[in-house]
C-alpha cells in the first residue's frame, strides 16, 4: 500500500496508485494536481526514499514517477471522476498542468499507444480560453486565435489562450482560426441554429470573406472548381427588390430570409452591397 496526500493508503501497481513526485517538480504543479485529486506519494523522507527504491527495483509494477506520460494516463483513466473537481481549478492551475504535459520530451513520448489518452484529455475542462473561461475541447469547436475575426453571431466556438502548452494543443489537433476553418467547422454547422438576424449576418460575412477562404484553401482543386457550392451547398434563398424570380443581387432592405433554398454560389456573385 502507498500513502497519498489525502491520508489514504492506495493499492500498488494500478492506475490509482499515487505518483511519486521528483525533487525538481514545482509546488505549484503538485498543488494543482491535488485540486484534481490526483494521488501523490506523501510521507517523510525515509518513507519516500524506501518507496522510490522499491519502484526502481521493480519498474512499472509497484509505483510510477510523476512524469508527463504517466500523468496523462492517470488523467485519461480518471477523466470522468476529475470533472467533479475541475471547477476548483484556476486558469493558472490549468496552465501549470498543461505546461508540464507540453515539454518537448513529453510530446515526443506520446506515441500511438497514447492516442486514446489524448482523446480523453480533450474531455476535461482544463483549457484556458481568451475570454477567461476554462473549457473541454469536446464542448465547443475550439481554435487557436489568429488575426481572423469571428462574426458577431452566437456560435459554439471558443478561442483558446496561447501559452507554453501550445505544442500540446497542436498535438491534440486544435486548428488555428482561419476563415476557411471558421466557415467549414463553425458557421455552416451552426447556421441552422441562428435566428434570422444571425443568418443574415452570417451570409454577409461569408460572402465578404470568401476570397480569403479560397486563398487559404489554395491547394484544394475541389474547392477552386466550385468554391461557393463546396463551402456552402445550400443556404436560404434571398429575395431581391425585383422579387424572388429576379436573381439575388443584394439582401433586401428589410433583411428577410425566405425559407426556400438554393445553392449559395449565386450569392457570392453579387456586388458587395450592404443595405
Amino acid at each position: 500500500m502507498v500513502p497519498d496526500q489525502f491520508g489514504l493508503l492506495q493499492q500498488c501497481g494500478c492506475v490509482h496508485t499515487p505518483l511519486l513526485p521528483l525533487k525538481a517538480q514545482s509546488k505549484k504543479l503538485l498543488s494543482a494536481l491535488s485540486l484534481l485529486h490526483i494521488g501523490l506519494v506523501t510521507g517523510d523522507q525515509e518513507l519516500r526514499t524506501a518507496i522510490q527504491t522499491l519502484g526502481e527495483r521493480f519498474p512499472d509494477t509497484i509505483v510510477w514517477d510523476l512524469t508527463p506520460r504517466d500523468l496523462l494516463e492517470v488523467l485519461a483513466e480518471s477523466a470522468d471522476e476529475i470533472h467533479q473537481y475541475a471547477a476548483a481549478l484556476s486558469a493558472a492551475d490549468c496552465g501549470t498542468i498543461l505546461e508540464f504535459l507540453s515539454s518537448q520530451e513529453a510530446i515526443e513520448s506520446y506515441g500511438a499507444d497514447t492516442v486514446e489518452w489524448l482523446e480523453k484529455l480533450k474531455t476535461i475542462p482544463l483549457f484556458p480560453c481568451e475570454d477567461g473561461e476554462l473549457t473541454a475541447l469536446t464542448a465547443f469547436q475550439c481554435f487557436l486565435p489568429t488575426s481572423a475575426l469571428v462574426p458577431p453571431v452566437r456560435l459554439q466556438v471558443k478561442l483558446l489562450k496561447r501559452g507554453a502548452w501550445e505544442s500540446l494543443l497542436k498535438k491534440l489537433q486544435v486548428p488555428e482560426l482561419t476563415v476557411q476553418s471558421l466557415i467549414e467547422k463553425a458557421l455552416l454547422p451552426g447556421y441552422a441554429g441562428l435566428d434570422e438576424s444571425g443568418q443574415v449576418t452570417t451570409l454577409l460575412w461569408i460572402r465578404d470573406h470568401l476570397d480569403q477562404a479560397l486563398t487559404e484553401a489554395g491547394n484544394s482543386p475541389r474547392l477552386r472548381r466550385a468554391p461557393a457550392r463546396r463551402l456552402c451547398p445550400v443556404l436560404p434563398r434571398r429575395e431581391t427588390r425585383q422579387g424572388s424570380h429576379g436573381g439575388p443581387r443584394h439582401l433586401p432592405l428589410d433583411g428577410r430570409v425566405p425559407h426556400r433554398s438554393r445553392p449559395l454560389a449565386r450569392l457570392f456573385h453579387a456586388p458587395r452591397y450592404v443595405p
